[in-house]
């Protein structure tokens, strides 16, 4: 996954903050093999040494350095803390909290300086809101003055400086999650995605605080195998043609421009968007219906539909091809060309029916797979208001009041999945999987189990086990008011469903429903690392071995299990 944020400039406070203002640089120094090198990292501490506005710099190094290696004329300013290991964001962050540091916080990598701009910092809104800097450096040529140093592209994925106030420093039972080093690759693109998960506004102005980068050569002490892995994020800083922003990590900034209508829906910040229109819907009392674009089965709808259209042949080789992993991944048992077209007949009358519906973001791997079937959704049907489908992964806005589910309070809440017995079990747990947040309060809910017929169950023709699954449906119309469902490639078809023949809302979570309920998949275990490593306590369980399916290993490599 790989979000991208607009940056908004620098917020204004009323007025100047008078209380806890000193500024406190954190970085690592050390010695490099390279003379030129150790001379810019002399130049960067020295300059920062020298600047008025910083009350002291705290270096957290491997051992104890001298003046002469450090290149100071004197340790005014400088207290080195022996850490004995590269430094990493978790240990700053540790650092402050243990010693009761109060101020501003500025850490930055060992090759960057500050300029009397920094000054500045305390005329922002750091101290009294949640938010957090992450700047775009400008590139420092020693024969010339800084003033004339130019912006570093302008990029989206690189950021050098990050600031805080130590009002809003990160909890101690969050440090965790940024237990990476400062300089690796990709460390900037992780912090900007973490800091989103734990509701902070990241704000990338450096019209306002400058800061300046001193690496004469091209060569670095890093490969691309040293990145982190994904989730990242970019931050298109304040102030710049968004357009002119270079592709980088897979993200072209015109394609995304594009797809997302000039950044208004596909973003990160899309779970609004379904808070917003839940509460609206559930305010008039009017049905809604909210499916998204799957996978193979979109691609089987879509093809199917377009060979009604025009009588084409090209596609029952795919057909062919794909069925048995539309069986074996959707449980959709398809034995024909007849089975196929009711199927995309079902499958499309979702998308007639909504007015909003989730999908796919250029920049992400999953829309490579179904490019086709995808564009012909959004030609199809563009009076839809998209939304991206990560805004269901409703772990990424714990701390924000517009966590969707929480337009949802007080309302009787059917859970359609595979794992309603641990689901079940989670209920009373609930406010204790993320960290005290009830992600659906004041709600009841009801339960009923789909069909199994993934991987190697048995199935009949799809629609057979689909009529004998609403008739269950239609037994409890009654007892629910809104429908969370997960259940394969039946998903949209069930939703429908539920809001033709029930008069009733239903949303189309999909496979991450589960984690709403601290039920941990193998995916999110490799996907959403970071979420675990934030998250996981002794609530969360992995499903029971009875919810699993016969050669359930062969679903994606056991993807939900």
């Amino acid at each position: 996954m790989k979000a991208v944020f607009l940056s908004k400039p620098m917020e204004v406070a009323d007025a100047p903050n008078t209380q806890d203002n000193e500024i406190h640089v954190f970085t690592q120094f050390f010695v490099h093999r390279k003379d030129s090198r150790n001379e810019e990292l002399r130049y960067c501490l020295k300059a920062n040494q020298a600047n008025p506005f910083v009350y002291k710099i705290h270096l957290l190094n491997e051992r104890l350095y001298t003046l002469k290696e450090m290149g100071l004329p004197s340790n005014d300013k400088i207290h080195q803390e022996i850490i004995g290991k590269r430094l990493s964001f978790q240990s700053v962050f540790q650092y402050v909290r243990e010693n009761k540091i109060k101020g501003y916080c500025v850490m930055m990598n060992s090759d960057i300086f500050l300029d009397e701009s920094i000054k500045y910092i305390v005329t922002s809104t750091l101290h009294e809101k949640k938010q957090m800097m992450a700047l775009l450096r400008y590139e420092f040529d020693i024969k010339k003055n800084k003033e004339h140093a130019p912006i570093f592209g302008p990029r989206g994925d690189s950021q050098d400086t990050w600031i805080f106030h130590t009002s809003q420093n990160i909890k101690m039972s969050q440090e965790k999650a940024f237990a990476f080093d400062f300089g690796r690759p990709g460390c900037d693109n992780k912090i900007v995605y973490i800091l989103s998960i734990l509701g902070y506004q990241v704000i990338n102005d450096p019209r306002i605080i400058k800061t300046y980068h001193f690496h004469r050569s091209i060569m670095r002490d890093y490969f691309a195998k040293d990145a982190l892995p994904q989730p990242w994020a970019i931050s298109i800083p304040a102030g710049v043609n968004v357009l002119s922003i270079p592709p980088s990590l897979g993200i072209n900034i015109t394609d995304v421009c594009k797809s997302s209508n000039g950044f208004k829906d596909l973003m990160f910040e899309d779970h609004t968007i379904l808070y917003d229109y839940i509460s609206q819907k559930l305010q008039k009392n009017e049905p809604f219906i909210v499916p998204r674009i799957a996978g193979i089965e979109n691609n089987f709808a879509v093809f199917a539909h377009i060979k009604r259209q025009t009588n084409t042949t090209e596609v029952d080789q795919y057909f062919q091809q794909v069925a048995p992993a539309m069986k074996n991944n959707a449980g959709i048992y398809l034995p024909n060309m007849n089975s196929i077209m009711r199927y995309s007949e079902l499958y499309l009358k979702a998308f007639e029916n909504c007015e909003i519906m989730g999908a796919w973001e250029p920049q992400g791997t999953y829309i490579q797979h179904i490019a086709q079937s995808h564009d012909f959704m959004r030609n199809s049907f563009p009076n839809k208001q998209m939304f991206w489908v990560f805004a269901l992964d409703i772990f990424h806005y714990i701390y924000d009041p517009k966590a969707w589910t929480k337009s949802l309070k007080g309302k009787r809440i059917l859970i359609i999945s595979a794992f309603v017995d641990s689901i079940r079990e989670k209920i009373p747990l609930r406010s204790k999987l993320y960290d005290g947040v009830d992600l659906f309060p004041d709600c009841t809910f009801v339960f009923i189990k789909p069909p199994m017929t993934q991987a190697g169950e048995h199935s009949r023709e799809f629609e057979i086990e689909l009529n004998e699954f609403t008739k269950k449906l239609d037994a409890i119309k009654d007892d629910y008011d809104i429908a969370l469902a997960s259940c394969g490639g039946y998903g949209n078809l069930v939703c429908n469903y539920i809001y033709e023949k029930h008069k009733k809302s239903a949303i189309y979570v999909g496979g991450v429903l589960q984690m709403y309920f601290g039920i941990l998949g193998g995916r999110w275990l490799k996907e959403r690392a970071d979420v675990v490593r934030l998250f996981l306590n002794e609530h969360w369980s992995r499903p029971k071995m009875s919810e699993r399916p016969i050669n359930c290993d062969q679903v994606e490599g056991a993807c939900y299990w």
